[in-house]
């Protein structure tokens, strides 16, 4: 599932990243040696090509495209990488500052999102304190160190299959110190616990009907050709269904093979039927309960 969302990640990035500019590179990152790690600049390696290394911005979600956050609104990403040097990690830094309109709404639940599997906190997921400041961290052949600031979301990775690299904490405390966390501080118990994992999920199913409802209005709007509109939308309501079946026991609902058919023969009623169908019934299931017993511990058959 994990190369799944990658993939995925890399499909949205290049249907929807235009070039950013020089100035939101400097605006968003620390563009100089933080303590011993060093600043990827950019270097010229083949004769007639543009050099390679160095910050780079573009329009795009950064590191919540892989959970689907809606592209289309002016969110700015960029982009660096800093060297460690012999048995110290060396991280690649994203961040990205979101536009701060209706979008937004949702990303104190999408920073976490990929961390989580049909909403429940992975076995990986650990949510640390650095410096005071809440941040998500997940520790697989490296580690990844997540946090939201207001409308900013950093996001600070590196690779060790080895496990035994110094980590990057110089770089992480000067970013911190730059964009602090305003991500909740919450015990391990907090965030298993089903009342966490309850709320997680019915946010999770309303943030998907308003993604399908933002993708029909930009689509009427003229702002996204119908074809990726359409697409986008059968992947909202694959998600929701996957919610439904498990959480609420459905089983007879459209299959994907049907919802993708809609969607790459340009039936528009069809999948907006569909997004009528699903919020129709989500209204008056809402606040009802789950039929799954979410008090214990995510098992490995939860895994998506």
């Amino acid at each position: 599932m994990r190369m799944i969302l990658y993939a995925a990640s890399i499909v949205v990035s290049v249907l929807y990243a235009v070039p950013g500019t020089t100035q939101d590179a400097t605006d968003l990152l620390i563009l100089q040696d933080i303590g011993t790690y060093t600043l990827s600049t950019p270097k010229k390696l083949i004769p007639g090509f543009p050099p390679v290394g160095g910050p780079l911005a573009q329009n795009n979600s950064g590191a919540l495209a892989e959970v689907d956050h809606f592209p289309f609104h002016g969110d700015v990403t960029a982009k660096v990488f800093y060297h460690g040097g012999k048995g110290t990690a060396s991280p690649t830094v994203t961040v990205t500052r979101h536009a701060g309109d209706e979008a937004d709404q949702w990303l104190s639940h999408e920073v976490d999102a990929a961390f989580r599997n049909y909403g429940q906190p992975a076995r990986t997921y650990i949510l640390d304190t650095i410096e005071g400041n809440a941040v998500i961290t997940r520790f697989i052949g490296g580690a990844e160190y997540r946090w939201l600031s207001g409308n900013t979301v950093v996001h600070i990775e590196y690779h060790d299959s080895t496990l035994g690299k110094t980590k990057p904490l110089e770089v992480i405390k000067a970013y911190l110190a730059k964009y602090p966390s305003t991500l909740r501080t919450t015990s391990y118990k907090d965030l298993v616990s089903k009342e966490n994992k309850t709320a997680w999920i019915r946010e999770e199913m309303e943030r998907r009907l308003w993604l399908c409802d933002a993708w029909l209005k930009a689509i009427g709007a003229g702002t996204v050709r119908i074809g990726p509109g359409l697409s986008n939308i059968a992947d909202s309501l694959k998600s929701f269904n996957k919610y439904r079946k498990k959480y609420y026991g459905l089983k007879s609902l459209p299959d994907e093979r049907t919802i993708d058919g809609y969607a790459e023969n340009l039936q528009g009623s069809e999948i907006k039927a569909l997004v009528q169908e699903s919020r129709t019934w989500w209204s008056s299931k809402r606040s009802g309960s789950l039929i799954l017993d979410l008090s214990s511990p995510l098992s490995k058959d939860d895994e998506e």
